[in-house]
């Protein structure tokens, strides 16, 4: 999926909510990065930046654990860890839809707890 396109099913997804969020934004890298696997997206609210996420899909984490990048993805670049600079979210596969979901389930959780 391309960056834009990803972009704009965020945009659709979120406007289907009830939310104080203004925007999900995908971050910076995401010109290069394979969005089927790794998104990086910043949360705004009254146009600050508020909160960042990072959301691997399940294939990527179980390829970092297993080491397994046969099955016709490229190997990324430092595969041999996993790191994040925000929340690590894990998703079955991602899309606007599963990047939404995953941050307002997030966002009600930290507010819960």
């Amino acid at each position: 999926m391309k960056e834009n396109e990803l972009q704009k099913a965020i945009d659709v997804e979120l406007s289907r909510y009830d939310t104080n969020i203004e925007s999900i934004k995908l971050g910076m890298g995401s010109d290069v990065t394979d969005l089927t696997q790794v998104v990086d997206v910043d949360v705004f609210i009254e146009q600050r930046k508020i909160r960042e996420f990072n959301i691997r899909s399940k294939f990527f984490v179980d390829c970092v654990f297993r080491g397994d990048w046969r099955r016709g993805h490229p190997r990324p670049e430092m595969a041999d860890l996993l790191t994040t600079g925000g929340p690590l979210i894990i998703v079955e596969e991602i899309s606007g839809n599963s990047v939404v979901r995953a941050v307002l389930r997030y966002l009600e959780l930290e507010v819960r707890y």
